[in-house]
């Protein structure tokens, strides 16, 4: 059911984004190989690496997990919830208290370190580049994110949720959220979904995207493409990190003459005639970005962003699966298959929009907070 391949001596434990293409999801993921894609294509995405399949492969080796991980799934009651539940802990706490191996540790370190750092200042000292990854007094805020990497050939797996934590720091913490995030393959839902599939875990891997946290106003969706029968409008939906609000625009995709065709912000579930956080120049902006994105890749596409000081940065995009017929805030029951996966995104972008830190007395404060929540949570699977 598991198979672990020992590792070649060819080890290509972390690529960062300059490194990778959209062609590269055995590596980096799905979703790893789409931001990076995005990357190269010279749209503004924040700066971040991804530890490799290889690298998981490694882990698992290392520990000699293979062998335990397939007792403990072929002593799985197929079915029964509780055993899948009890399983699902049982190997993620084996994934828990096993070490990562030292080489590949030092090397995911090595990178968030030099992270963590200015990076302008460090290509205007190159000389002293060492001295000052050395000489860190304080070290990043990142996002530590799964990516799966799911087979061609099988149905997608839109229900399964896999791990995404915010505004880690430090050594440990990093160190800790990429065995949280390499477990999560096996989390319950994964777990239960791939076996009443007859999937085999073979069939699967996982990458980790470690990223920097980028201070945002706010965030949200773009549909580069909606109501399927015409496919001449756009969706843009955003949250703003100060208020329990979200607005939604529609707008034609003829931007040589810019339309917006509709618009609503609603409050705590509730429509409000606050004034919009975006300005008619900065919402066409938004959408001759999505226009563009659309155009690179080759189709209509979900795409994820966020706003810090007055810049839109992309965190992701991927085909649109099915195109929207109304915003998110009005889905019904027909609607809700093809938002599941858009929410969930949604809700990763909400959370870190509402909770990114401005200064460094509020990173300490948003970072002490986030370690007692997680070190509570411990390794409950959940969502992003």
């Amino acid at each position: 059911m598991l198979q672990i391949e020992q590792n070649s001596g060819d080890e290509n434990f972390i690529k960062w984004f300059s490194e990778l293409t959209g062609w590269d999801c055995a590596i980096a993921g799905d979703k790893g190989a789409s931001i990076a894609n995005l990357y190269n294509l010279g749209f503004l995405v924040p700066q971040g690496f991804v530890i490799t399949t290889q690298a998981y492969k490694y882990f698992l080796e290392q520990n000699n997990m293979g062998k335990i991980i397939m007792k403990m799934l072929g002593e799985l009651k197929i079915g029964d919830k509780h055993s899948c539940s009890a399983t699902s802990k049982k190997i993620r706490a084996l994934f828990n208290k096993s070490e990562i191996p030292k080489h590949l540790s030092e090397e995911i370190l090595e990178a968030y370190d030099y992270l963590s750092f200015d990076q302008n200042k460090i290509e205007q000292e190159k000389s002293e580049a060492v001295e000052l990854l050395g000489q860190a007094s304080e070290l990043g805020l990142v996002s530590v994110r799964s990516s799966i990497v799911k087979p061609e050939t099988r149905e997608k797996v839109n229900d399964i949720k896999f791990e995404t934590f915010l505004h880690v720091r430090g050594k440990k913490y990093v160190l800790d959220k990429v065995k949280a995030c390499f477990s999560s393959l096996f989390a319950v839902e994964g777990l239960s979904h791939l076996i009443q599939k007859g999937i085999g875990f073979n069939e699967y891997n996982m990458a980790v995207i470690v990223q920097k946290m980028i201070p945002s106003d706010m965030a949200g969706v773009i549909f580069s493409q909606m109501h399927s029968h015409t496919g001449d409008r756009m969706s843009i939906e955003l949250k703003k990190s100060s208020e329990n609000s979200r607005e939604h625009y529609i707008i034609d995709r003829d931007l040589s003459n810019f339309n917006i065709l509709e618009s609503s912000l609603t409050e705590n579930n509730s429509a409000s005639e606050k004034k919009q956080s975006l300005s008619p120049y900065e919402l066409k902006m938004l959408a001759q970005h999505a226009q563009n994105i659309e155009h690179r890749l080759g189709e209509p596409q979900e795409i994820t962003f966020a706003l810090s000081e007055r810049k839109f940065y992309f965190l992701q995009s991927k085909p649109v699966e099915m195109l929207p017929q109304k915003p998110f805030l009005e889905s019904d029951d027909k609607q809700k298959e093809m938002t599941n996966d858009a929410s969930e995104n949604i809700g990763y972008l909400y959370e870190l929009a509402a909770s990114a830190p401005k200064n460094n007395k509020e990173k300490k404060e948003s970072a002490d907070i986030e370690d007692i929540i997680l070190k509570e949570l411990g390794d409950s699977p959940k969502g992003p």
